[in-house]
């Protein structure tokens, strides 16, 4: 009765921190919202490029690859709208929308490659389920999630997101790849573009920071020859209308395949947490623990999103930690951009050549968005791992697992020879660092509870 007490103090005391220019339940004006909206939509791009890479591997015609990417941005915006909901238990009510990130792309890639899309499709209902009964249980497992490990996720959130932004910055598309000039100077100017109103403008300017960058990393890619007749002519082959064509992949299921996604399910389950653990903590100037009320509301909206995607025919989506860290960095958290963000994305599912124009950002310009972004999740991970006193006990959950998990990026032909079934928890440093990070958690909780009853 106490701790319940205790939550309603805390939910009572919630205070609009002072750095905030549209805090949680604000309404910017409409004109804001729109460009807030496609701000955060430049953000979940890269999503768009993991759509264009599975189906590359898939083998999808260019006019099947065209649907797969629209399908997906329909459940993207989808996704958006629910999460911003907070209605009947369903949707956080905080600026965290899904994104087809990386949380699935090594099963997903996998399922490809032995079953196409509608293997894909079926394997995603699986994971929507999951997801959905999770959501039900992950109020009674607050003691699996203490901040510290909630903190960790997070922080490698940031740090798996390296891998993606500085090669894109540096336009390395491979180790043997030199680094262009050009593409240099573009992901300078293109960040230096974002970072002057972000550091330097004490007004609503700052609102406009990625959009000022993206114009301005668009132009400099145009000037340099980076940006040149080939992107002018996708986007000018595709058409201004075109409607989607839901669930023509069909499914195809194969039980291999389930243990793959049951853990990619749950490694973007934790990574939900996390997004919106930190959703709550930049929300709130008093916010002292996470309220798994309306965390269990969130991962229900992304578990929904899943079988909407799974019945449509699109990628499996998991929380968006840049779009989190963009909130922060734009000082708008306003769940209100929720919608506007969804119902852009929706709209520009019907109209391919706007979505086009996303399609074919230039690395740099992509890179820069993405390390702007991240640097604001690496320094929130920081802040939850510190958010308490660090024991003995939380050193070695902490330690090992980074230990672990860093390997997997920084020495990968460790693991070459493992064997396949426990191959998707190599895939990903974050996967790894999620599961030892809760298992171990719960062997040292487990431990101590059996000491005590034994004392006792």
């Amino acid at each position: 009765m106490s701790e319940d007490n205790g939550n309603k103090d805390d939910k009572q005391t919630a205070a609009k921190p002072s750095n905030l220019i549209y805090g949680l339940e604000d309404r910017p004006p409409f004109i804001v919202l729109v460009l807030l909206g496609f701000q955060h939509i430049s953000v979940l791009s890269p999503g768009i490029i993991i759509v264009v890479m599975i189906a590359s591997i898939a083998k999808l015609s260019s006019e099947e690859a065209g649907d797969l990417i629209r399908l997906s941005m329909l459940a993207m915006g989808i996704v958006a709208i629910l999460q911003g909901l907070k209605r009947r238990g369903v949707g956080s009510g905080y600026l965290c929308p899904g994104v087809c990130g990386p949380a699935y792309i090594g099963a997903s890639i996998a399922a490809c490659k032995a079953g196409g899309i509608a293997l894909l499709c079926s394997m995603l209902t699986v994971v929507g389920f999951i997801e959905i009964f999770l959501s039900r249980i992950i109020t009674r497992l607050k003691a699996i999630f203490p901040v510290y490990i909630i903190g960790l996720v997070v922080l490698m959130v940031g740090f798996e997101a390296v891998l993606v932004s500085v090669p894109r910055f540096l336009g390395q598309h491979s180790p043997n790849h030199f680094i262009r000039n050009e593409s240099l100077a573009v992901s300078l100017i293109s960040i230096s573009a974002m970072l002057i109103p972000t550091v330097w403008s004490k007004g609503k300017l700052r609102l406009y920071s990625i959009l000022i960058g993206l114009i301005t990393g668009y132009a400099a890619s145009i000037t340099l020859g980076i940006l040149g007749g080939d992107a002018a002519a996708v986007i000018e082959r595709e058409s201004w209308f075109a409607l989607p064509r839901p669930g023509h992949f069909g499914w195809s299921f194969n039980l291999a395949y389930v243990i793959p996604f049951v853990i990619a399910a749950l490694s973007s389950t934790l990574k939900g947490v996390g997004d919106l653990t930190m959703c709550q903590k930049i929300n709130d100037a008093n916010w002292k623990e996470p309220d798994m009320k309306p965390i269990s509301q969130g991962i229900l909206a992304y578990g929904i999103g899943n079988l909407t995607a799974s019945f449509m025919g699109g990628l499996g989506m998991s929380s968006s930690s840049s779009n989190v860290g963009l909130s922060l960095s734009l000082c708008a958290t306003s769940r209100v951009i929720l919608f506007a963000l969804g119902i852009e994305m929706i709209i520009m599912a019907f109209i391919p050549k706007v979505a086009a124009i996303f399609v074919v950002m230039p690395e740099p310009v992509m890179g820069a968005c993405l390390v702007y972004a991240s640097s604001y999740m690496i320094v929130a991970g920081f802040q939850l791992l510190c958010a308490k006193p660090i024991g003995v006990v939380e050193t070695f959950v902490l330690g090992i697992s980074l230990c672990f998990s860093l390997s997997v990026d920084l020495v990968p032909q460790l693991y070459a020879g493992i064997p396949a079934w426990m191959e998707p928890l190599f895939q990903s440093s974050l996967t790894l660092a999620t599961i030892l990070a809760v298992g171990l958690n719960l062997l040292f909780t487990l431990i101590s509870s059996a000491g005590k009853k034994e004392r006792l």
